[in-house]
């Protein structure tokens, strides 16, 4: 993973289900997160901020799991 902060932009392209992208900044704090996000869907997904990264999850899977713009992401070596 790059540890260069940069606007990501995505799609959904031969993707075959809904998926939730969650944004996170250089601290592992999410920024953003975009649910639902539909399968084969052309139109780009933004950050909406410079970011490290997003990670991607089954459609619905942030609301169920009460994942919030905010919460810590933390990363194990």
């Amino acid at each position: 993973m790059s540890k260069e902060l940069r606007d990501i932009q995505m799609w959904m392209l031969n993707t075959l289900i809904p998926l939730d992208m969650l944004f996170f900044d250089e601290l592992g704090k999410i920024v953003y997160i975009h649910q639902n996000a539909k399968p084969n869907d052309l139109t780009i997904i933004s950050s909406g901020q410079k970011v490290r990264g997003v990670i991607e999850l089954n459609g619905g899977l942030a609301r169920k799991k009460n994942i919030k713009a905010g919460n810590q992401i933390y990363f194990l070596d």
